[in-house]
């Protein structure tokens, strides 16, 4: 499977989330900053639209236990971009594209955990391609709008 990826988002290996975060899977749920999660088991997604929101919850997750960046690559989770992917090197998610539903035109960004046999994306409870970030919105990075 994999998860959408929207905006700015935050992707997080659900196995690191399971060993290493203070309080398991509920404290994480509790911590949410948002209802944007969406999560195939693999990999967890929380979306944001702006670079300061995104840099929060990172804090949040490195003082909950997890570890973001070792001076070469990703660990635990991973900051990614919907327009231009991966915003550090690692070796464990894969970043793409594909047609939403098999509708061209339906573009969406998604994040699947290496080795790579998405049959299926997940999204947040509620989303609609139609309503979406993706189809309707702009966010912004680095003060620029996207």
């Amino acid at each position: 499977m994999a998860v959408l990826v929207e905006g700015i988002s935050v992707v997080i290996r659900c196995k690191a989330i399971v060993a290493s975060y203070i309080g398991g899977q509920s404290a994480f749920r509790r911590d949410l900053p948002n209802d944007t999660l969406c999560a195939d088991g693999e990999l967890a997604a929380v979306m944001f639209m702006t670079p300061a929101d995104v840099e929060a919850y990172a804090c949040v997750l490195e003082q909950r236990g997890l570890k973001y960046f070792d001076g070469e690559k990703a660990l635990d989770f991973v900051v990614v971009d919907q327009h231009t992917g991966l915003r550090a090197p690692c070796d464990w998610v894969l970043f793409g594209r594909t047609n939403w539903n098999n509708f061209d035109g339906c573009t969406i960004s998604v994040c699947e955990l290496i080795p790579a046999s998405a049959s299926r994306v997940v999204v947040p409870a509620n989303w609609t391609y139609e309503n979406s970030l993706t189809a309707n919105g702009v966010y912004f990075w680095q003060g620029k709008k996207q």
